[in-house]
């Protein structure tokens, strides 16, 4: 019968510094592998084992998580004490998965040192039961990251409805997705290809030299599949069914005129392997790792490019199918509809309607006054409170500035200088002698002139001070109503500037006009219209939209300006010819409706078509 195993002190210091070493590691966004492997690599050396092993237990299904040491296979005996020479402690992550750790020895241990290598092993499946559980979190994570960017991938490659939109949207998601600097996708019939699209430019213009080429490179590889070039490799091309001089030489040419510095195109083809579409990315700037060795990232969209591809074409191609059974109809009917669509068109030609234009704008006091700082300072004191009813000349604000204070304060200190020294020269005129200094009555005299000219300057620049100081009480111009908003919590202590807008006091009472910011590119429309000219305009408050008021243009500046939208667009002060329902809030943001000359009613209904048209197609 063997004696059991007894743990020295020193392994159980070893055992105490492997759970202080793995605590701080099980906290740290480090590799799970790594921490198993430590775990059980420290434990075996800790505690003299001959194997240790950490096992995941899922659904009775045990997988191997790390293992150190080796194992001797012998018979099984029937000696009780051999059973201890195995210590196996399992511990619940959670409902269906448990972590189990075993320790195996050559010969048995103690049942007291079995307790300790029972509670060791509690200890470090706690520690990786955490690392376990944030492996999972990382890697649920990352799937759901890489789910959330195919989904994302998926919308963008299915937007637009016509094909040149549809291949646009698939254009620009490649490109960002594989991270090409430039991906066209071109259309390919048998006699020719069609630049379609591209990554980098809203329009695709045909004459261009880089559009010319890229569309020799689509048709003469109509006949392959997929290949990669790149301008720093040896072999220059990879394609694996062969490649052939002209192909190459377009390439080349198509290098010289673009700068490109590597290549791939993929040809789609349809249900009859017939080519349908063609893929082709650029990369202007050389690569990390070559195209022709790592494609990997254009492998892992190709399919649902393809799909994407392929389903555009389709809905082009049943929308023409469509509209050719719509219009096989009968003579008669043809007829029919071409004689309803002229008078239709005569119709949209020939009626007249009012153009409206549309605007925005605000409700304006007629009667308000604008309060500026009148200089430098700081506030000491607001006098008034938000919508506070005030009388002209009220006080409304105190400030001080302490420019003028000092300036005050030099000024009479040398004011009281000046006029002591010219009670001095009084005194020494009205003696009637000469000074112990040879001093006549004359040079008395002067002084006196000298002395009182400087202190007549010192009283008038104190009487501008005075002047100064006056100005920083600020009074209402008006009667009216305070506009403003938490005038002592943003102005009381504060320090200002001249010219620094502090509040505005209106009339409540009084008459009230609307200001609306025409937009720039309407305004030829209102100022077309002659001065006679009946300027109606229509509009509502945003706060009761159900409600429409009359008003008619009274001004019209000659300058355009920019609104808080950084659009450009002229003022116009309309005032009301009827009386509101309810009354008018100072500042109410309103829509409104211009009229403006008579047009057609083709014109009014297809404006903004011909407006753009007219800004966007130059003959």
């Amino acid at each position: 019968m063997t004696q059991p195993l007894h743990l020295t002190d020193q392994a159980w210091q070893d055992a105490e510094t492997l759970v202080q070493r793995l605590e701080p590691a099980a906290r740290q966004l480090g590799s799970a592998d790594s921490f198993y492997e430590d775990l059980v690599c420290g434990l075996r050396f800790a505690c003299g084992a001959t194997l240790t092993s950490l096992s995941l237990l899922e659904n009775s299904d045990e997988t191997v998580l790390a293992r150190n040491g080796i194992t001797l296979h012998a018979s099984p005996s029937s000696n009780p004490e051999s059973e201890r020479a195995v210590v196996t402690v399992e511990s619940a992550v959670h409902s269906q998965v448990n972590l189990r750790l075993k320790i195996r020895f050559d010969q048995s241990i103690s049942l007291a040192t079995e307790e300790h290598l029972v509670d060791l092993s509690d200890v470090l499946l706690t520690l990786a039961a955490g690392v376990y559980l944030r492996q999972q979190f990382a890697d649920l994570r990352s799937h759901l990251e890489t789910q959330a960017s195919r989904d994302r991938l998926l919308s963008d490659l299915n937007g637009g409805t016509s094909v040149e939109q549809s291949f646009t949207a698939i254009a620009s998601s490649i490109a960002s997705h594989v991270s090409a600097d430039r991906v066209s996708l071109l259309r390919v019939t048998k006699h020719h290809s069609q630049l379609i699209a591209t990554s980098t430019q809203p329009r695709v213009d045909h004459r261009g030299t880089i559009a010319q080429s890229l569309q020799d490179v689509a048709h003469l590889s109509r006949d392959t599949d997929f290949f990669v070039w790149s301008h720093s490799d040896t072999n220059r091309i990879t394609d694996p069914n062969g490649s052939d001089t002209d192909r190459l030489s377009s390439i080349e040419s198509h290098q010289q005129s673009s700068g490109c510095q590597d290549l791939l195109l993929q040809t789609i083809r349809d249900a009859n392997k017939d080519p349908i579409a063609t893929v082709i990315l650029e990369w202007i700037r050389p690569q990390k790792k070559s195209v022709t060795s790592d494609n990997s990232a254009w492998q892992s969209v190709r399919e649902p490019v393809e799909t994407a591809i392929r389903h555009a074409l389709d809905r082009d191609q049943s929308g023409w199918q469509w509209v050719t059974k719509r219009f096989a109809i009968t003579t008669r009917k043809l007829w029919l509809g071409v004689a309803s669509s002229l008078a239709f068109v005569v119709l949209l030609t020939l009626y007249p309607t009012t153009l409206r234009i549309p605007a925005a704008g605000k409700v304006v006091a007629t009667e308000r006054a604008r309060l500026f700082a009148p200089s430098d300072g700081v506030v000491a004191e607001i006098l008034a409170e938000n919508h506070q009813i005030v009388t002209a000349g009220q006080p409304l604000v105190r400030l001080t500035s302490p420019s003028l204070d000092q300036v005050r304060a030099e000024l009479e200190g040398k004011l009281a200088t000046f006029r002591t020294q010219l009670d001095a020269t009084l005194a020494t005129r009205s003696s009637n002698s000469q000074t112990r200094g040879g001093r006549s009555t004359s040079s008395v005299a002067a002084d006196e002139r000298v002395l009182r000219t400087e202190i007549e300057g010192l009283e008038n620049q104190l009487a501008l001070i005075e002047q100064q100081e006056t100005e920083l009480l600020i009074r209402s111009p008006l009667n009216g109503e305070v506009d403003g908003w938490n005038l002592k919590q943003s102005f009381s202590g504060r320090p200002i500037i001249r010219g620094q807008h502090l509040f505005d006091v209106i009339d409540p009472e009084g008459a009230h006009h609307i200001e609306l910011q025409l937009p720039d590119r309407m305004s030829g429309y209102v100022t077309s219209l002659s001065t006679d000219a009946n300027r109606n305009v229509a509009f509502r408050l945003r706060s009761d939209p159900t409600t429409t008021y009359q008003g008619v243009i009274s001004e019209m500046s000659s300058s355009t300006q920019q609104n808080a939208r950084g659009e450009s667009s002229i003022r116009l002060n309309v005032d009301l010819t009827d009386s509101p329902t309810q009354p008018l809030r100072h500042g109410a943001t309103v829509i409104a409706q211009v009229d403006g000359p008579k047009r057609s009613i083709g014109f009014v209904w297809m404006r903004r078509l011909i407006q753009w048209s007219r800004e966007n197609i130059w003959l």
